[in-house]
């Protein structure tokens, strides 16, 4: 069957509609059946014509805008490859916000959705960088290309990489998800840079011999501080849940200290387990209320008494390693840090396996040098 500007063949027991060579391109087609091959090539036909129609309604000032296009574009671009991927980068129903705009609304967002304030401000300055170089950029204009530049450009010491680049990148998937959630970009661009590999990092402790000359360090010259750091390497508390806990909540005499859902990382409250040793640390200490003392001045002054470099989280890791090591059972650990549903957290980021029993052993031993009540100032800086 023969038409104007199409064929219609029968080929292996397939009907075929050929409209040949349209614009550059080869117009061809397979059917099942002849009649949807017929139905298909006249809705095609009448397309084609309505696409003639307008071209050659295009005025002057068309016809210059399509030449001025392909001026910028490279030869092998269409300026229908480029209105699609202006689409593709335009946000959906006009909804445009720049970068600074969407970071200032997707912390309220966190912080409206229960976000504790630290993590809320650990977004916030994971996005900072990226916000400097492209906040009065669009959202939905930014490329992968950009951000992968971004990430080489780097700072001040050079390009992003290793755990770093990994830690940007996660934190612009989140940004980007919620971009598109909330109609400000058809896709994330994160999503597309490439996944960095890290070797994993083996957490930093303290040997028993550091720990206990940090000890020894604190009676002499801050007595005052070794609740924190008593609490941070026998009971594997959080920095800032010791920083909040409560004489309250500390009950000696059930061994037990309740970390109230408001301090916890998770927001649900748990029971720690106190041990023997921990006990006898914070007996001269004990108060019915107020929260337990802190001093980042006297902290700094112990630590270089002490000889002791300090990294993040280094009391809780010393508390996992020791723990492990005496109970060897992983579960019983992980509870007490607080991750009883992932004991894979308790491998991954705290867990020393090097720690020997007789290491062990020595670490929850270690004792007061004198046991007696010392009565604190009711005020003290903090």
């Amino acid at each position: 069957m023969k038409s104007s500007c199409y064929k219609i063949r029968e080929r292996g027991g397939s009907w075929q509609v050929d409209f040949g060579e349209i614009r550059g391109k080869r117009i061809r087609k397979q059917f099942e059946t002849r009649h949807k091959a017929e139905v298909w090539a006249r809705n095609k036909q009448r397309q084609l014509k309505r696409e003639g129609e307008r071209a050659f309604a295009l005025t002057a000032d068309d016809v210059q805008e399509h030449v001025n296009a392909k001026s910028v574009l490279p030869e092998h671009v269409t300026l229908e490859d480029a209105a699609r991927f202006y689409m593709d980068h335009t946000a959906p129903e006009g909804r445009e916000i720049t970068v600074n705009g969407l970071l200032a609304e997707y912390l309220e967002a966190k912080t409206k959705a229960g976000l504790t304030p630290t993590s809320v401000k650990s977004i916030r300055d994971r996005m900072r960088p990226f916000a400097e170089k492209f906040g009065e950029e669009l959202v939905a204009r930014i490329t992968v290309q950009d951000i992968e530049r971004w990430l080489d450009q780097g700072g001040k010491r050079g390009p992003y990489r290793g755990r770093n680049r990994a830690s940007y990148i996660r934190h612009l998937t989140g940004f980007y998800n919620y971009a598109i959630r909330k109609g400000y970009a058809k896709e994330s661009p994160a999503v597309r840079v490439e996944r960095v590999r890290v070797d994993e990092v083996i957490p930093e402790i303290l040997s028993v011999e550091d720990f206990e000359r940090l000890l020894r360090r604190a009676e002499q010259h801050g007595p005052e501080m070794l609740p924190y750091f008593c609490l941070g390497a026998f009971a594997g508390l959080r920095p800032k849940e010791t920083r909040e806990l409560n004489w309250r909540d500390i009950h000696l005499d059930q061994a037990k200290i309740v970390i109230i859902p408001r301090m916890a990382k998770k927001r649900r409250q748990r029971l720690v387990e106190m041990s023997d040793n921990l006990i006898e640390w914070l007996l001269p200490y004990r108060k019915a209320n107020g929260i337990v003392f802190y001093s980042r001045k006297l902290f700094g002054k112990v630590c270089r008494l002490a000889e002791i470099t300090w990294s993040q989280d280094l009391l809780r890791h010393t508390f996992a390693s020791y723990h492990f090591a005496i109970h060897e059972d992983a579960g019983k650990t992980a509870k007490q840090l607080g991750h009883w549903r992932d004991i894979q957290v308790l491998a991954d980021h705290y867990h020393n396996a090097f720690v020997d029993k007789q290491a062990a052993e020595r670490f929850w031993n270690i004792l007061p040098m004198e046991r007696k009540i010392l009565q604190l100032p009711k005020e003290m800086d903090g």
